[in-house]
């Protein structure tokens, strides 16, 4: 099934298209992002309260795991991976910067300090050392992070297409497949950030896709 954060809520959208609501986002939150944690729960990032919240499979259980730390109010993008060792690494842009956080399912909230700056971005990916990869709206840098925080660029995707938003790796390939939502098409980036080619673009089928993931063995 594909797990589906719409804002007001959470969804559950079976293969064959239908869809079934796990939870709805309490009052004054908005669920922008989720990843599947390994107990079958799921983790939900909240701009609205900067938080992250677990939701039970049933969805009968949402508890606040953490805050974390952000500049002012403001509506910022935000993305989810799971790292190697259990804990979400966050991805969110306010002041239109990129920050990093590693958070363990505890709650305990540890920022990633980046070696240089990065702009505003949600395409969070990891690459297949560990590392995270994401991509910046307005430059279209593609840029690895290691856990450690070193900032490395990959390359750039030129001309910068408008809004690069969602990212996922290939496990295959190891390439990332990028969403571009004003364009309403996929983009290929190889794995080194050397080139990239327009995978699809449809503007009936694929109009302003937000997120992209892979199906194994399909």
């Amino acid at each position: 099934n594909y797990i589906v954060a719409t804002g007001r809520s959470l969804l559950r959208v079976t293969p064959a298209g239908a869809i079934r609501l796990i939870a709805n986002a309490q009052g004054g939150s908005q669920w922008m992002s989720v990843l599947a944690d390994r107990d079958g729960s799921f983790v939900v990032a909240d701009n609205r309260q900067h938080a992250l919240w677990r939701v039970s499979a049933d969805g009968h259980s949402v508890t606040k795991i953490c805050s974390y730390p952000t500049g002012r109010s403001e509506l910022e993008d935000t993305g989810l991976v799971l790292d190697g060792q259990g804990n979400y690494v966050l991805l969110e842009d306010n002041y239109r910067a990129a920050h990093l956080f590693r958070i363990t399912p505890a709650g305990a909230v540890t920022t990633i300090d980046l070696s240089r700056g990065a702009g505003s971005s949600k395409a969070l990916a990891m690459d297949a050392q560990g590392n995270y990869v994401f991509i910046s709206y307005a430059t279209g840098e593609l840029l690895k992070v290691t856990p450690a925080g070193e900032v490395t660029l990959l390359g750039r995707v030129q001309p910068v297409p408008r809004i690069m938003i969602g990212m996922v790796r290939e496990p295959e390939t190891n390439d990332y497949i990028v969403a571009v939502s004003a364009e309403h098409s996929l983009l290929r980036v190889s794995a080194s950030g050397a080139g990239f080619t327009t995978f699809v673009s449809d503007p009936v089928y694929l109009k302003n896709p937000l997120a992209v993931i892979v199906e194994a063995g399909k």
